[in-house]
This record gives structure tokens, C-alpha cells and sequence, in this order.
């Protein structure tokens, strides 16, 4: 009986114990949209290795609203300077590659979140060559040259504060942006503008909201369309266990005039 007894506490127990760890944290959610009307994309002229890439429809793509008026390639990311817990999902992450293709004389994604835990896959699906190129500020440069179908894995060791310009020089005009962290509590919106952060540790804490032509986003207006200002350290955010959805932030157009 005492047996009994004891298996039955020390079951209640632990699923206590996984109730509590379970609600220690939660997705958060934003989401991201133009108020005002998208500057028409400029066209570009492939002016190198014509036969490939003149093949293809190439427009500037620093700024890319989605049809309901999402800001695409926002970065979004915590900072924190003090180690911040991971959640168990992210070990399977930590296996994971994240592609950066050199496909249709243009990169492909445009924005991409590394985790330092993650390799980077540089490849190249054109039948040219290319290399990328990304001049990190606390790692090592990397520059290398892919062949027609050629791929490469890269380790970055170090965190980056921002977004690192990513480019090729045999096509001048192709560019993206590649941010490294040490947690992988970040990533990059849609074409809805929208983002999903997963299993953050619930708490107040603070984040970065970067886009490559305005840099740091300190102003915008909330869904009530009441004005929003953050400070230079960028906005604190509370992640509630269980979810926290922060709904649409409206960004006015002139601020992403060139």
C-alpha cells in the first residue's frame, strides 16, 4: 500500500514538474505591414554572363511588400547579454542547415537567421559560377568561389549584433543579408510580414527590429493605430507562457525611401 503510495505521489509529482516547465514558455508572434502605397521595385539589368542571368526577372528586392501589405525580410531577434535558456526543441534544430543558394543570378532567401550552433550551406544552383561574399565584423570574412552546382558548409563561431551584408562580386547586383546569434530566439517575416518565434522563455525582455532600408525600426504605429516609439535599445516585449501574439505593427512608407 505505502508502495502504492508513494508511485502516486512521485506521478503527480512529475507531471507537476512538466506542467510547470511546460508553461515556462511560449511562442511569440508579429507581425509587420506598410501603411502607405510600396515603392514599385526598380528593374535590373543583368549586364554579366547575359545567357544565364538575362534569363531571369530581376528587380531590386531591399524592400518586399507582400499583397496584403506584409514587410518582408524584417529581422526580429533577442538580445540578451547574459546566456538565455533553450528550449529542449531547438537541439533538433541545432542539426540543421540553413541554405543561403545562389539561384536564378540572385540569393535565395534574402534574409536568413543563423544560429551559431547551425552550419551554413552556401550552394549554387546556376549554371555559372558565382561567390559569396559576407564580411563579418567579429568573424572571420569568407569569400568563397562556387562552381556551376557547386555547394560549401560554413561554421560561424561568434555572434553578430546586426545583419551582415552578403553579395557576389562576379554579379554586382545580387545582394542579401545573413544575421548570426548565439540563442535562436530570432528570424526573419514573411511575405505576410508575419513572424513566429518559437518556445521563447516566458519573461520581459528585450528584442531588435531591424530591415535593411530603414536599419533599427524605432517608430510605428500598433493595431489601434496608436503611435509607437522605441528607444534605441530596442522594444521590450513580454512573452506570456503558453503564447504571446503582439498582432500587426504598421510602418509608414516614407521610411523606407532610399
Amino acid at each position: 500500500m505505502r508502495i502504492n503510495t508513494l508511485i502516486g505521489a512521485m506521478s503527480v509529482a512529475l507531471a507537476m514538474t512538466g506542467l510547470v516547465q511546460a508553461a515556462d514558455w511560449g511562442d511569440l508572434t508579429i507581425q509587420f505591414q506598410l501603411s502607405g502605397k510600396a515603392p514599385a521595385a526598380k528593374a535590373i539589368k543583368a549586364d554579366k554572363d547575359v545567357e544565364v542571368c538575362g534569363k531571369h526577372k530581376l528587380v531590386d528586392e531591399s524592400l518586399v511588400v507582400g499583397p496584403n501589405g506584409g514587410i518582408a525580410n524584417v529581422f526580429v531577434y533577442l538580445k540578451s547579454e547574459k546566456p538565455v535558456a533553450v528550449h529542449p526543441d531547438y537541439e533538433k534544430a541545432s542539426s540543421t542547415e540553413v541554405v543561403l543558394d545562389n539561384k536564378g543570378c540572385r540569393f535565395e532567401p534574402q534574409a536568413a537567421f543563423l544560429w551559431t550552433k547551425q552550419t551554413l550551406l552556401l550552394k549554387n544552383s546556376d549554371p555559372v559560377g558565382h561567390n559569396t561574399k559576407i564580411e563579418f565584423l567579429s568573424n572571420p570574412p569568407i569569400n568563397p568561389i562556387l562552381p556551376a552546382n557547386g555547394a560549401l558548409k560554413q561554421t560561424v563561431k561568434k555572434e553578430e549584433r546586426m545583419p551582415t551584408s552578403v553579395s557576389c562580386s562576379i554579379h554586382p547586383w545580387m545582394q542579401a543579408l545573413v544575421l548570426v546569434r548565439e540563442n535562436p530566439y530570432g528570424g526573419v517575416t514573411n511575405e505576410e510580414g508575419k513572424l513566429t518565434i518559437k518556445n521563447v522563455p516566458a519573461g520581459k525582455w528585450q528584442f531588435a527590429v531591424w530591415h535593411k532600408r530603414t536599419g533599427w525600426i524605432r517608430e510605428a504605429s500598433d493595431a489601434s493605430g496608436k503611435a509607437v516609439k522605441w528607444p534605441k535599445t530596442g522594444p521590450e516585449f513580454t512573452v506570456k507562457a503558453g503564447g504571446t501574439d503582439l498582432g500587426v505593427f504598421k510602418i509608414d512608407a516614407g521610411a523606407f525611401k532610399e
